[in-house]
Order: C-alpha cells, then structure tokens, then sequence
C-alpha cells in the first residue's frame, strides 16, 4: 500500500469550511472511488473541473496531459477504474485550510 496527500480545493462563500463538512465530503469521495461508481465520483466535481497526469499524454489523449470536463474525465477516469478493479483507497486523515481541504489516502 502506497499513502498518498491530496489537495482538493473547494470555493466556499463561507471564510473556513467546517469540519464535520470536510470529513463527510472525503468520506464520501472515498467511498465512491471504492464503489467504482464514476457517475458517483464525478457528482464531486464542478461540470467544468480540469485534471492534468503524464498518463494523458502517454495515452494520447492530450499532447498537454491536461483534460477538461466531465464528459473528457469521464472516459479517462472509466477507462482507469475498468483496469484496476482492486483499486481502493483507506482515508487516513482530512486536513482543512480556508477554502480547501486535504486528505491522506492509503491506495
């Protein structure tokens, strides 16, 4: 198992996000990426989020490595789970700043 950090940063009107709020979000992103539920993962995002990964680019899907939108994630992040059916990640911590939140994953 491999332990992971990663920053999820989250636009809220609000001037801190809430704990109780940051822990059910990533306890909820977690439990979607085990479901292998891509409809469920993606409900975390806004229709318009962008991702870049060097496996983009060695795929060809993206001389940049970078994708934007739900439609372009979709197939990508579909393709990754359909590969890696044991994939599953433990939430080990969730820190949270201002106007993000992070979380220590084991995968």
């Amino acid at each position: 198992m491999i332990e992971k950090i990663y920053i999820c940063h989250i636009v809220e009107k609000q001037p801190m996000i809430d704990r109780d709020w940051a822990e059910a979000f990533a306890r909820e992103w977690v439990d979607a990426w085990n479901a292998h539920d891509i409809e469920r993962i993606l409900s975390h995002y806004t229709d318009d989020f962008e991702m870049t990964s060097p496996l983009i680019v060695e795929r060809k899907l993206s001389p940049n490595g970078r994708l934007k939108g739900k439609d372009a994630i979709r197939s990508y992040w579909g393709k990754g789970l359909a590969a890696t059916p044991n994939l599953r990640f433990d939430l080990l911590n969730v820190m949270i700043g201002v106007n993000s939140l992070g979380r220590a994953d084991r995968v």
